[in-house]
């Protein structure tokens, strides 16, 4: 499933939904996920740029490219080290830059031009797909942008992004007060996920804390039904598992708790998932990637009292 996506990225063929967005913007909506991942040895700094630097993306995808940048900055960061995101204007008139810069080990120089090719990896065999940096080129490319990569052994490399400029003078970045901010949770719910993906689920198991929800997890269907089922207000699932899916699992789920809300989760739209007719996008169902904004609006509307029926 994630690799179809990603080959999809790389081919350019994903479907978009682009927005008019700061630049500003999109990277510290990201913040508190790429931080949560990065871990205690590992600081994220951050340096925004000119607030009129709009570009038209989609910010589910946007969130994509960031995280594989940052998350191969983290594991090429043997030890202590330091990610430095920049925003600012490119040298070339009518673009915007990011460059993401880390300390790590660098990259081989034979290695260099090849690191976009789709399944080139430098990590131990299971340890990669060789898509990450793949699917970054093919979303840049996919937005009119270019994307280079200069690096030295032992000191680190830096990705340099560039996205052209929104070029309507009457669409500015959002002010402050427009911008989506954390929300509060007042009654914390508890929130089960399950995700047979280790980096997605640590990523959204520290955005639902983060603001508030107590949140448990479970690798696949047969490990969260060994948890205790007290309490949990939410399951969190994605629709392929190992063993049963997503579906399958809330059936069963619901058998002993009648009132247990669901949110599906997986990166094949909901209409190419055709046993599963009752995926609704947007009510019970959010596609992978997703920005933290839709994230979070999802599960705060799934855990409003709602009859849903599960797949028949």
């Amino acid at each position: 499933m994630a690799i179809t996506s990603q080959l999809l990225g790389f081919a350019r063929k994903q479907t978009v939904q682009p927005a008019v967005i700061g630049l500003n913007a999109l990277v510290e909506e990201c913040l508190p996920m790429l931080r949560g991942a990065m871990g205690e040895s590992i600081a994220c700094v951050w340096h925004p740029g000119p607030a009129i630097n709009s570009i038209s993306i989609d910010p589910g995808q946007f969130d994509q490219i960031l995280l594989i940048l940052c998350l191969n900055a983290r594991d090429a960061i043997k030890e202590n080290g330091t990610i430095t995101i920049n925003a600012g204007e490119s040298t070339t008139p009518g673009y915007a830059v990011l460059t993401v810069k880390d300390t790590g080990i660098g990259i081989n120089e034979r290695h260099l031009p090849h690191i976009f090719e789709p399944f080139f990896t430098t990590k131990e065999v299971g340890k990669g797909t060789g898509l990450g940096l793949s699917t970054v080129y093919g979303i840049v490319k996919q937005h009119n942008g270019h994307v280079a990569c200069s690096s030295e052994q032992g000191k680190g490399s830096t990705f340099t992004l560039s996205f052209p400029l929104y070029s309507d003078p009457a669409v500015a970045e959002k002010p402050a007060d427009d911008e989506w901010s954390e929300p509060a949770v007042e009654d914390s719910k508890v929130i089960l996920i399950v995700e047979d993906e280790p980096d997605i689920l640590h990523l959204v198991q520290t955005i639902l804390e983060k603001i508030g929800y107590r949140v448990r997890s479970a690798p696949d269907g047969e490990s969260a039904l060994k948890l205790d089922p007290q309490g949990i207000n939410l399951l969190l699932t994605d629709v392929v598992l190992p063993g049963m899916n997503g579906p399958q699992l809330y059936e069963i789920m619901q058998e002993a708790d009648p009132d247990l809300q669901c949110m599906f989760m997986s990166g094949y739209a909901p209409e190419s998932l055709d046993h599963l007719q009752s995926l609704q996008e947007g009510v019970n169902f959010i596609r992978k990637p997703f920005s933290i904004k839709d994230l979070v609006g999802l599960v705060q509307r799934s855990l409003e009292p709602q009859s849903y029926l599960p797949p028949q």
